[in-house]
């Protein structure tokens, strides 16, 4: 979503945690917007009308208002039953659609911030589509109210971590473009870090070392082989339990995950599968620093909590506790 005219709603869209369009005094037809698209176009035009005067306002207010102030447009919306569309009349009806009526609670929506600071802005609707608010803001709207959507914003993220081609949609001045699906896991992943999206598990770890080495490249792709070797024991029921040794452990199977290394600092190693493994290896990875971090290197008092299905082979009588994870070229072995 583009955030105005020159990035005019920028600061609002941020400070008040709503978005909303450049259509002041508008207000939505009844029902769904699925099946009363074709009456918005008067209310539309109307809309338009009064976010001209609003701009014309403001400019009069700043000026010394030595000439009379414009006159207010009619808030009749049968006057504009012959009035022409607007400049870009499809591109603000798709918006509309968008934004009141398809985005659902939990949605992403893509803000970004004015080019020389090179970030964008990133949050999640915090509401079903109908439930809009009247947004109040004399700056902007003089003494109109426009209806707007309530965000929950993510702190602003570096345009440089999205791929170069969504950063050049982000920049298109259109009020609402839908992104294509490739471009869904890379805004997933800088927003959440480990997720799942139908058939796309992703895991995230940072890193913030100063120096990322080859023997920290091997330990990251031990680790993942480790959590590969462990969704495999306990999603495939023709695999045999027992314990494995080394060389088994760090053997890629059918479970590995595809990895992305960078290791600018602060960088970062993406996990990505159509299986378990990245969950897997996150969880894996909070155990090994735990361990990492404990008085005694290799040893942590970690409790060990099982799903207790019955067909768990990890699940024990009683819960119980490991004291001891030892490492071995970045593999931590439970005993």
């Amino acid at each position: 979503m583009f955030p105005g005219d020159n990035y005019s709603f920028l600061e609002a869209f941020k400070k008040d945690g709503q978005v909303f369009l450049n259509l002041p005094g508008m207000e939505l037809p009844p029902g769904p917007l699925s099946i009363s698209a074709d009456k918005l176009q008067q209310r539309l035009i109307m809309a338009n009308h009064i976010a001209q005067w609003t701009l014309d306002y403001r400019r009069w207010a700043r000026s010394s208002m030595t000439e009379p102030a414009p006159n207010r447009p009619s808030h009749n919306v049968d006057d504009y039953n012959s009035a022409p569309r607007p400049r870009g009349y499809s591109n603000q009806i798709g918006s509309i659609l968008s934004l009141f009526g398809e985005a659902k609670k939990g949605d992403l929506i893509v803000v970004p911030d004015k080019l020389f600071t090179r970030r964008v802005l990133i949050g999640e609707f915090e509401d079903e589509a109908d439930a809009t608010v009247n947004y109040k803001n004399s700056d902007l709207f003089i003494d109109y109210l426009v209806l707007a959507r309530r965000v929950k914003w993510y702190p602003f993220i570096s345009e440089l971590r999205l791929p170069p081609s969504l950063s050049e949609v982000l920049r298109i001045p259109v009020p609402i473009s839908l992104l294509s699906k490739t471009f869904f896991n890379p805004v997933f992943e800088v927003t959440y870090g480990t997720y799942y999206d139908q058939d796309t598990f992703s895991a995230r770890v940072i890193i913030s070392g100063q120096d990322f080495t080859g023997q920290n490249t091997f330990d990251f792709g031990s680790l993942a082989n480790l959590a590969a070797r462990v969704t495999e024991l306990v999603t495939d029921d023709e695999v045999n339990p027992s314990l494995v040794d080394y060389q088994d452990v760090i053997t890629a199977n059918q479970y590995q995950p595809t990895i992305s290394l960078n290791i600018n600092s602060p960088g970062f190693g993406n996990l990505r599968a159509s299986t378990l493994t990245p969950l897997v290896f996150a969880a894996i990875f909070a155990l090994a620093s735990v361990a990492n971090s404990a008085e005694k290197p290799g040893v942590s008092d970690v409790q060990i909590v099982n799903s207790g299905g019955s067909t768990d082979f990890c699940v024990a009588k009683d819960p119980y506790s490991y004291n001891r994870i030892w490492f071995s070229h970045g593999i931590p072995v439970v005993v």
